[in-house]
């Protein structure tokens, strides 16, 4: 009931937080600052001070080692302005998974010019002149998986494609006080391209993606993971989604699903909202986009940065709009009304 209750609490602030906001850029896609340079199958995350970093991926030419960031201005602290270059990565790669943990960026697996990788490379951002150094690598070399940080600060790598196509439904386990992996609980069914997020009462996600044959057989079964390790079915997607990066934004307490593989490149955006808990589609991407970096900003929008193409461009979206838990089209005081009898709770 506590974990109820400190949901609730949350929501309620999710729409306070919106009615209180103005804002021109609410239920639309808006154009950010372009990559330096066009690439598909990229990582992205958000490091702790609020910086987007992309990291690698796929040109014209092959896999690269080009890693960007994009920096949060403090000063008005709304907007992203610049992408800078920071040190490259150790070893090029594609269809890998970057994830900040603690103080540290990770860079996992994936594809280089040598084949299937299961070398992670990490970022100190508390070193003075940071540079990427190896630390331990996966215990099976995988790419297109999925991975998320849960609650003790530990790095969930899950499923993903081994070096012959077959979709993995093991997992691995990260923690870097002591730079080792071990086998995590397998997946109830094989899977790779799939999203993962941790939520606010600790449970691991594991949404969608593709099982064998990779793009013809896309799934739209959701796990969750409690925190007794054990995976339990948590119902389906609207419509089998596949080759997604989840997000979670903190102002609304919800998890979003960009674009993707239908089959066939999908604009679908759809989210999650655990005080409705209901999957709902959003306002659709300007254009369809598959195989790109998605992330939520400090300053409440989802980024979506490259993609296919390969292109640079890169759309933000305002997730205060979305506090709309009734859906009657405004974010008003019956949207706490609607909060508190799905709870069943009354204002703290």
């Amino acid at each position: 009931m506590q974990a109820i209750h400190q949901r609730t609490k949350a929501a309620i602030g999710a729409v306070t937080f919106a009615l209180l906001a103005t804002t021109s850029a609410h239920g639309q896609w808006l154009s950010g600052p372009s990559l330096p340079t066009a690439r598909s199958h990229l990582a992205a995350c958000v490091c702790p001070r609020g910086h987007i970093y992309v990291s690698g991926g796929h040109d014209e030419n092959g896999s690269v080692d080009t890693v960007d960031v994009l920096y949060w201005n403090r000063a008005d602290a709304q907007y992203y302005h610049h992408w800078e270059s920071p040190p490259q990565l150790q070893t090029a790669r594609h269809s890998h998974r970057m994830i900040a943990a603690g103080s540290s960026l990770y860079v996992i697996g994936g594809v280089g010019d040598s084949g299937l990788l299961d070398l992670v490379e990490r970022y100190d951002l508390t070193d003075p002149n940071p540079t990427w150094v190896t630390v331990a690598s996966l215990q099976t070399a995988r790419h297109s998986a999925a991975a998320t940080v849960d609650g003790f600060g530990r790095i969930w790598v899950l499923g993903g494609l081994d070096d012959a196509a077959n979709a993995l439904a093991t997992t691995e386990i990260y923690d870097p006080r002591d730079d080792t992996w071990v086998a995590g609980p397998l997946l109830g069914v094989a899977r790779s391209h799939l999203g993962a997020v941790t939520d606010d009462s600790g449970y691991i996600w594991a949404i969608g993606g593709c099982a064998f044959p990779v793009h013809t057989n896309v799934i739209e079964r959701i796990q969750t993971l409690d925190p007794d390790a054990t995976w339990m079915d948590a119902g389906t997607l609207p419509g089998p989604v596949s080759q997604t990066d989840i997000s979670t934004v903190g102002a609304n307490n919800g998890i979003y699903i960009v674009g993707g593989w239908l089959p066939g490149y999908s604009d679908r955006f759809i989210a999650y909202y655990s005080g409705a808990s209901t999957w709902r589609d959003g306002m659709p991407l300007p254009e369809p986009r598959n195989n790109m970096g998605v992330v939520a900003g400090n300053d409440g929008f989802i980024y979506v940065v490259g993609g296919d193409g390969p292109c640079a461009s890169v759309y933000r979206y305002d997730t205060k709009c979305d506090a709309d838990i009734n859906e009657d089209g405004t974010v008003d005081q019956s949207d706490l009304g609607t909060l508190l009898s799905l709870y069943g709770e009354t204002l703290p």
